[in-house]
């Protein structure tokens, strides 16, 4: 009998599929915003990002860039390090740069540097929770604050534009707008305006600071400004009054358990994980004539290699429990274990699917 059989090209097929889980810890797919506690970092590492964790494990990454450096701790511009990092991530090579013809982030309007974004807020997903990508469309971001008006416990729902229109390609990967809605729907909503973009391969939302600073201003009907929303964004390069305060602002609009300054109790975050998962097929086929023999010890006794079994020497018969995929130097690949063993002798075949999932 043949050690080895050669697979053919008629007996492979593949295919992909997407499996999506809940995004937080234990695959939870909503997250109530009070549940979100911010880790505990080193000073440096604060003037850039902040990490929310939930049961003690990182889930996002927020940060505040500005492209001129505005905010930052000290002249050394940390917000400007923040913007430049993700416009080398996110952005065509066209749109970096340091000079003010650079577009940088353009959320509308033409790419040029008249539309260009300078404040803008990123979120990003853990890779270990997001898996392969985050799922477009079914994600919803709350967050809280209060108008102009001084009305509190506003909130704002942000979700992508995946249902509506079609993507942009990057070279951090497909790219959408995130608009105002839920869970991909946009409802009532104009899809015209535009709070940011998503980009779901690598996981950031990358989001328009002057829009969130509109929709959540956080001032009071006294007029001045607080943590109650975004208000005006802080701009000083005084230590005393360091860039991370911007950040910390979008940390409280999205992770408050509601307080006296008017935030909403109510916030609740859904994220799903996406996952691709390919599945080699191979189909093994023992044919009437193959694999009807036994190296066993058991198949044969006696120092003549007698059958074990007189039956055995008209119709010989095995059993196949397990099946070896080797790759063209002969060295196993992997290894299949059937769930009960397969009769086989010079009466029967069979055919055996092994899948291979990676």
């Amino acid at each position: 009998m043949p050690i080895f059989k050669q697979i053919r090209d008629e007996d492979t097929t593949t295919e992909t599929f997407i499996t999506t889980h809940g995004f937080f810890d234990g695959g939870v797919g909503q997250l109530a915003g009070s549940s979100l506690a911010s880790s505990s970092l080193s000073a440096a590492q604060k003037e850039y990002y902040i990490n929310l964790q939930y049961n003690s494990k990182d889930h996002l990454s927020i940060a505040y860039g500005n492209f001129h450096g505005s905010g930052s701790v000290d002249t050394v511009g940390q917000t400007k390090a923040v913007y430049k990092q993700f416009a080398n991530i996110l952005l065509d090579p066209s749109q970096q740069g340091d000079d003010t013809v650079t577009p940088g982030f353009v959320f509308s309007g033409s790419v040029n540097s008249t539309n260009r974004e300078n404040d803008v807020f990123f979120v990003t997903a853990e890779r270990l929770q997001m898996r392969d990508s985050l799922n477009k469309k079914n994600w919803t971001l709350m967050l809280t604050g209060s108008n102009s008006a001084g009305n509190a416990g506003i909130t704002l729902h942000l979700t992508d534009n995946s249902a509506y229109e079609t993507h942009d390609s990057t070279p951090a990967g497909v790219r959408f707008n995130i608009i105002s809605g839920s869970a991909g729907n946009k409802g009532n909503n104009s899809l015209s305006t535009i709070f940011g973009h998503f980009y779901p391969e690598v996981g950031v939302l990358a989001l328009n600071g002057s829009q969130l600073s509109a929709s959540l201003p956080g001032v009071h009907s006294s007029g001045l400004t607080s943590k109650t929303g975004f208000g005006l964004l802080n701009r000083s390069t005084n230590a005393a009054s360091p860039g991370i305060n911007n950040t910390l602002k979008l940390m409280d609009c999205m992770s408050t358990a509601g307080d006296a300054s008017g935030r909403a109790t109510n916030i609740t975050h859904q994220f799903r994980s996406e996952e691709k998962i390919t599945t080699n097929a191979y189909f093994c086929r023992a044919r009437a004539e193959e694999f009807n023999y036994s190296n066993n010890p058991t198949f044969t006794s006696g120092s003549q290699n007698v059958f074990s079994n007189p039956d055995y020497a008209t119709n010989p018969t095995t059993f196949i429990t397990e099946v070896g995929l080797y790759n063209a130097n002969q060295q196993l690949q992997a290894v299949a274990k059937l769930s009960s063993p397969i009769e086989k002798n010079f009466s029967s075949e069979a055919v055996i699917k092994v899948n291979l999932d990676y």
